[in-house]
């Protein structure tokens, strides 16, 4: 037996969105609007507080996109210019922390050069000592 909600198959359908809207009316008074959205281009977790800037949102896609590469050399350029629009000094530093941001860790580097010493150290070991029969 099914009931007056239920259709044949035996599925009974989703609530309408007419009482949720009722409810929205209710919750935020009757002649309340929702707010408003601002869009703004999603950016990288460590970047939401940093000013917006047309040349450091282009430089921004390009770290997301990976072409550090371009953020290195327009980044570079951006800080040594001294043209007619001058950078104020949040974006300066935002595009000097970005510049820092894809340079290769200190403690990584100097590991490497330990790594590559060792490497051919043991090498230099290897075909000056006699070794076997």
């Amino acid at each position: 037996m099914t009931s007056d909600a239920e259709d044949a198959d035996g599925v009974v359908p989703a609530p309408s969105t007419d009482k949720k809207k009722k409810k929205r009316k209710k919750r935020l008074g009757a002649d309340a609007q929702p707010p408003a959205v601002v869009h703004r281009p999603k950016r990288t977790d460590f970047a939401e507080d940093w000013p917006a800037h047309p040349d450091l949102d282009a430089l921004l896609a390009a770290f997301d996109g990976g072409n550090y590469a371009f953020v290195r050399e327009r980044g570079r350029a951006l800080l040594a210019e001294k043209g007619a629009v001058p950078i104020d000094a949040r974006v300066r530093a935002a595009v000097e922390d970005l510049l820092r941001r894809i340079e290769p860790d200190r403690t990584a580097v100097i590991m490497l050069g330990v790594a590559m010493l060792l490497m051919a150290f043991l090498a230099w070991f290897y075909w000056t000592h006699p070794h076997g029969e």
